[in-house]
C-alpha cells in the first residue's frame, strides 16, 4: 500500500537537517514551503500505527533527534482514495 505522507519538522539551528534531506531526495519529496515536506512512501498494511512505525524507524535510524527536535507526521493511504 501507498501511504502519501506530509512531514512538517523542526529540527532547530544545530538539526541534523542533511540526513533529514537525504531521506527526503531518496523518496522524491515535493519541498512544499520551509521545514514541511509531501511524499509517498510504500507500507505493508492499512494501518495508520504501521506508517508511523514505518516513518519513526526511517528517520529514527539516519537522523540525529534531539529532545527539542519536532517532526510531524499527516498520512493518507491509497487505499481510501
Amino acid at each position: 500500500m501507498t501511504a502519501h505522507i506530509v512531514l512538517s519538522y523542526d529540527l532547530g539551528l544545530k538539526g541534523d537537517y542533511t540526513n533529514l534531506y537525504r531521506i527526503l531526495d531518496e523518496f522524491n519529496a515535493i519541498e512544499c514551503g520551509n521545514n514541511l515536506a509531501a511524499l509517498a512512501i510504500n507500507v505493508d498494511a492499512n494501518d495508520f500505527d504501521t506508517i508511523y512505525d514505518t516513518v519513526q524507524k526511517l528517520i529514527s535510524k539516519r537522523v540525529a533527534i534531539s529532545a527539542n527536535d519536532r517532526i510531524y507526521l499527516i498520512a493518507h493511504t491509497s487505499e481510501t482514495f
